[in-house]
């Protein structure tokens, strides 16, 4: 009797910390943002900044790129991340350092066969690899490209969704739908209501491309065309291999 009294004490007590702790996260949460909310965020999907591997033609600062070689008419530039998408939900977000040069950056499904970057260098630098891409033109308009066909937006004659602006911020999210086909969403940061930590982002859709076979996995691919043409603090967010 003494031994099934002491057992489910113990037992008891290790439920109970469970439920405190809880109870702890719940407390933590509301001080920090002032809501009461039962969405915790999941720290494997915490925005990671993006390394580069096989970079042409750029330089690389940080979690950024600069076009500085190769023509200055080409899409003969670029690097793919060394994190990729395995599974899941996951987005790349950008921005360009200035207009008036051509950056396209986005997700690009890695060949079949490939288990870890080594085995899968990226050998093209033109957009057209990249699967579901944000193009950021010369014209200071945008565009969307999957695997070098356009996605035609409504904005102007030329297929464009709208204009941008130096630093503006644009995501391309994948979104499983858990029945064999991903949602591939494009969208911006609305450059009036920028992002601040502990707060939601005011994330504004421009076009969904529906029910995707989901091939896995995903890499962040870029390619610019000027000289000088730069993407700042580019990101990914995944659930992160444990």
């Amino acid at each position: 009797m003494v031994e099934i009294l002491t057992s489910q004490v113990v037992s008891g007590l290790a439920t109970g910390c469970v439920y405190a702790l809880i109870a702890l996260g719940f407390v933590l949460a509301y001080k920090t943002s002032g809501v009461f909310n039962l969405a915790f965020k999941d720290p494997r999907r915490d925005a990671e900044k993006v390394s580069w591997d096989d970079a042409v033609n750029v330089m690389v600062n940080g979690n950024g790129l600069t076009k500085n070689g190769g023509l200055n008419a080409n899409f003969d530039a670029g690097a793919v991340s060394d994190q990729w998408i395995f599974q899941g939900d996951g987005y790349v977000e950008f921005e360009a350092a200035e207009v008036g040069k051509s950056h396209v950056a986005g997700l690009q499904v890695v060949p079949p066969g490939c288990t870890k970057p080594a085995d899968c260098p990226d050998m093209d630098q033109d957009f057209t690899d990249i699967s579901f891409a944000i193009s950021l033109n010369a014209n200071n308009k945008y565009y969307i490209f999957e695997s070098g066909n356009p996605v035609m937006g409504n904005f102007d004659a030329t297929g464009a969704w709208g204009v941008y602006s130096m630093n503006q911020r644009f995501r391309v999210t994948v979104t499983d739908n858990h029945n064999g086909t991903y949602d591939v969403a494009y969208s911006f940061i609305d450059p009036m209501n920028p992002c601040f930590p502990g707060q939601p982002c005011n994330v504004q859709n421009i076009t969904t491309t529906l029910g995707v076979p989901a091939t896995y996995p995903l890499r962040v691919d870029t390619s610019f065309r000027e000289l000088g043409a730069t993407l700042n603090n580019v990101t990914i967010v995944r659930i992160q291999p444990q």
